[in-house]
């Protein structure tokens, strides 16, 4: 006799359905474009704060450097007090400083083209080297006793320098009040 209900009956077939096949590629893709960008944006954060660890490095080594050798700016014997002439401050913009320190040798300090420059004595022509690069702004001002900005040299008493370090989208502002160890 022949069963109607045969051709009906549940075989056990091993194997995956095409739209099963299709839906594990569809969520595998998802878990993976996830991940990867889970990933990206990990290794982005590492490359940024990698870049903003190289400029605080290079703008504390530059500012190191700058204060040490203007807390020896030489200044001149006037009975117990010691006053800053134009022999020992030789240039004061707002750019440019230029002094001679306690063992007479000259430094000046200035921007150019992107690159902290120090001068290695007073007059224009004397060799400058660079302290630092990724340098976008430096400003300096000079301050007499009472914080007040000091209309001629015998008057500082602090000189201020502001400087500004950008790469790669990174941008660090460091503001430095230095006081001269000579200056009393």
């Amino acid at each position: 006799t022949i069963n109607p209900f045969a051709m009906f009956k549940k075989t056990s077939k091993l194997g995956f359905t095409l739209i099963e096949m299709l839906m594990a590629i569809v969520l595998m893709g998802i878990i993976a474009t996830v991940a990867a960008m889970t990933m990206y944006q990990g290794a982005k954060a590492f490359g940024q704060m990698d870049a903003r660890n190289d400029l605080t490095e290079e703008a504390r080594l530059a500012i190191d450097r700058i204060g040490r050798e203007m807390m020896l700016a030489r200044c001149t014997q006037a009975g117990a007090a010691c006053i800053p002439q134009a022999t020992d401050i030789t240039v004061m913009l707002g750019s440019d400083l230029r002094f001679v320190n306690i063992e007479n040798a000259g430094r000046g300090f200035r921007l150019n083209a992107g690159s902290l420059m120090m001068r290695r004595g007073v007059m224009d022509a004397d060799t400058e080297d660079a302290l630092a690069g990724n340098v976008s702004a430096l400003s300096f001002d000079y301050r007499d006793k009472n914080g007040v900005v000091a209309a001629v040299t015998a008057d500082i008493w602090t000189i201020g320098m502001n400087i500004t370090f950008a790469s790669g989208g990174e941008v660090l502002d460091f503001t430095v009040k230095i006081h001269p160890r000579t200056f009393r």
